[in-house]
């Protein structure tokens, strides 16, 4: 009879083991791959890879990456203080700070009319998308 118990408490223990190992792998697993945060607007690079990689100080612009004819932008900052800095990095480049609608910002050049799209990704990092190769206009 007690050798019953120690095999039935021997059984419970190698449950709640694996039960537990598994919790701790799905942990590490939900935490490397940063699957709580949003999609991102672009897939060539991971939100993983914008985290660790292009994670900026708060008082910068980072570009990170060119997908579809665009170029992408991060900032860690409220949407006000990140336009700011990125309307400072436009401006460096000669363009001509006009208006802003929504979430667009439009800047001028020589004639053109260059269009400076942002988005929340997070509470704490703003996206700016920028047409391709507009820093060079």
């Amino acid at each position: 009879m007690r050798g019953r118990n120690y095999v039935k408490v021997g059984i419970l223990l190698k449950t709640w083991v694996i039960i537990l190992g598994a919790l701790l792998i799905g942990i590490y697993i939900s935490y490397s791959t940063k699957f709580y945060y949003p999609s991102l607007p672009f897939s060539s690079v991971s939100k993983s890879e914008v985290l660790q990689d292009f994670k900026p100080p708060s008082d910068t612009v980072v570009k990170v990456t060119e997908e579809n004819g665009y170029e992408w932008y991060i900032a860690q900052a409220d949407q006000a203080k990140a336009f700011k800095l990125m309307k400072k990095i436009v401006i460096s480049k000669g363009w001509d700070y006009k208006t802003q609608e929504g979430s667009g910002y439009f800047f001028e050049k020589d004639g053109e009319t260059l269009l400076v799209g942002s988005q929340m990704w997070t509470r704490d990092y703003v996206l700016f998308q920028v047409k391709k190769g507009w820093s060079h206009q």
